[in-house]
């Protein structure tokens, strides 16, 4: 039996709660330093007027808890650099030849799902190839997803004993526990709904592209090239370059999709892909109530002539007995169906559906997102139409060209994948390409606003170091400071000088797409001809730029579920509606 006390207060005054907002009642004030040390253990058991008592083990377990609500970015670095190290050693151990500082950039590259390459990698064997590819999965945006819910799942778990009723709970103490129970397992389903949804989207998507690019291409694909280019199209990672494939239009149109939906489109889709998952649990939920009902029916005993008396002799006998029996448990399949049924219903109609998954958004929103990807993807197809019409598309009917240049910019942001020759494009074209690889291709969730410090120049310090564009400035300026003497010889005659092509390498690093204005001839990127300093920083930059789509915390979300009594209805708790309304009305 838990301690009831521990020096906790019974009550807390009006405070806004970071996750368990929401109007309170006005209380009696307590000391500021009081309010404070509990401020962070109360978010999960505070509910107006009522706070859960907490032993000491209980408080660190919520403190431990509020460690990754509060740093869950700081943990996705740690994950990510924890592959990049086993890609490290890896790619050392398969590719004997590769230098260190090479594969090192090669793991960064390919961990964060960015295209660019400091050496070529067409001639590496299978093996190598395999592994390369096999590195783009635990760093991509759609596995990646599914560790917000997980780790909710993994809160939940940890934190359900201090919502088990005590024997010394008050009445209100017991009622606030068993409101919690109700809500945690409403979360625990929705959150398992969130986690599986990415893998299966995953498996589902890259098995239809694979049939697709298998039986559609006009090239002569191998089993494992359509492996290998589906998997890595999906994570926008695009190593080899694709100009030979610019004539097959099953290659260019089913690698334009997999570039968008594994990355770009991914929240426009989620929804719609969500609610398919949804409609088919619901036929499957109806097939099996039809089916359970069908087998009871055919089970059910038959009456004889003379059960109608005997059931009339104790109907009485038989109603008492139901009133106080406790109800029959239904089919553990059926709950589990209604479960993950009421956890689709609270995800798909939440008002804010990025509690329970980072990329799942409002309808309205989404309708958003899929009009500005069609828009910047029409901005990036009109330098085609008005400079290279008849240029680089040059060869083409009237209606490929129209084909090939939407692919190529929808594919061209934030994918390595160039079906046309990238260094005959314009300064203009470039200028463009550039814009559109850094306006985020998904909602940065951690552009929120910087506190108001008092003294007016730790503010301008604050907000220069988490400024996104001057570390890239900087960055640019290392690099160029790094280069400008071994490169000025070897640019003197081309195109683009050593500015365009260092500031094109920094903004495709940090928007993860592997563009690269490479020198003429070459299949490697650009990066691949500086120095080990330039490496590294081009490294850094493409580590940063994978973490700006990441939440700096997360929530259980408590707070986030709606009033909704019938699902709160504890008939496994012992709780009347009564008491759930209560509940309720306490809560707003």
């Amino acid at each position: 039996m838990l301690p009831s006390g521990v020096g906790i207060p019974a009550a807390l005054p009006r405070q806004d709660h970071p996750f368990e907002g929401g109007d309170q009642p006005p209380l009696s004030p307590l000391s500021t330093d009081l309010r404070h040390a509990h401020s962070r253990t109360s978010q999960l058991l505070f509910e107006a007027p009522v706070l859960l008592p907490l032993s000491a083990g209980q408080r660190q377990l919520i403190e431990q808890l509020d460690f990754f609500k509060k740093w869950y970015l700081f943990c996705h670095v740690f994950y990510i650099c924890a592959f990049v190290m086993i890609g490290f050693i890896g790619l050392r151990a398969l590719v004997p030849h590769l230098a260190s500082i090479d594969a090192f950039f090669l793991a960064v590259s390919s961990v964060c799902n960015c295209g660019l390459q400091s050496v070529d990698v067409g001639g590496w064997p299978d093996g190598a190839t395999l592994f390369r590819h096999f590195l783009l999965l635990p760093g991509g945006v759609v596995i990646t997803s599914s560790f917000q819910p997980l780790l909710r799942i993994f809160m939940l778990h940890r934190v359900r004993h201090i919502f088990s009723p005590e024997e010394t709970d008050t009445p209100q103490e017991a009622l606030l526990r068993a409101r919690k129970r109700a809500e945690a397992r409403r979360l625990h389903y929705a959150a398992l709904v969130s986690a599986v949804t990415p893998f299966v989207y995953f498996f589902v998507i890259n098995g239809v592209l694979m049939t697709l690019l298998w039986c559609l291409n006009t090239s002569q694909l191998s089993g494992f090239d359509v492996f290998c280019m589906t998997l890595a199209s999906f994570h926008s990672s695009v190593f080899l370059p694709m100009e030979a494939y610019a004539s097959d239009a099953a290659v260019t149109g089913l690698v334009t999709a997999a570039c968008a939906l594994g990355f770009t489109a991914f929240p426009v889709f989620l929804r719609f892909f969500m609610l398919c998952e949804w409609f088919l649990v619901r036929a499957v939920r109806r097939l099996a109530g039809s089916v359970c009902c069908y087998a009871a029916l055919v089970r059910a005993p038959p009456h004889g002539p003379d059960g109608g008396e005997e059931r009339s002799g104790s109907e009485t006998d038989i109603s008492a007995a139901l009133l106080h029996a406790p109800p029959r448990r239904p089919y553990s399949y059926s709950a589990c169906l209604d479960e993950v049924n009421a956890a689709f219903r609270e995800a798909m109609s939440s008002k804010a559906p990025g509690t329970f998954h980072p990329f799942l958004f409002r309808p309205s929103e989404t309708a958003f997102l899929g009009v500005a990807w069609c828009a910047l993807t029409l901005m990036q197809a009109a330098p085609f139409w008005y400079e290279q019409w008849d240029g680089v598309l040059h060869g083409y009917t009237w209606l490929y060209k129209l084909y090939l240049s939407l692919c190529q910019a929808a594919v061209v942001r934030f994918a390595a994948a160039s079906f046309v020759p990238l260094l005959e494009y314009s300064n203009a074209h470039v200028a463009v390409t550039i814009l559109a690889m850094y306006l985020p291709a998904l909602p940065i969730s951690t552009d929120r606003t910087y506190r108001k410090w008092r003294q007016m120049f730790r503010t301008s310090i604050v907000r220069l170091l988490t400024s996104r564009l001057f570390w890239l400035f900087t960055g640019m300026v290392l690099v160029l400071f790094a280069e400008e003497a071994g490169m000025r010889e070897r640019l003197l005659n081309d195109r683009f000088d050593l500015m365009t092509r260092t500031f094109f390498e920094v903004i495709s690093a940090y928007s993860g797409c592997g563009l690269s204005l490479s020198l003429p001839g070459s299949s490697v990127s650009f990066v691949g001809f500086t120095g080990t300093f330039s490496k590294l920083i081009i490294a850094a930059v493409i580590l940063g730029g994978r973490h700006r789509f990441v939440d700096l915390g997360i929530d259980l979300g408590f707070s986030s579920l709606q009033c909704d009594v019938n699902a709160i209805s504890a008939s496994s708790e012992g709780a009347s509606p009564s008491t759930n309304v209560l509940a309720c009305e306490q809560q707003q």
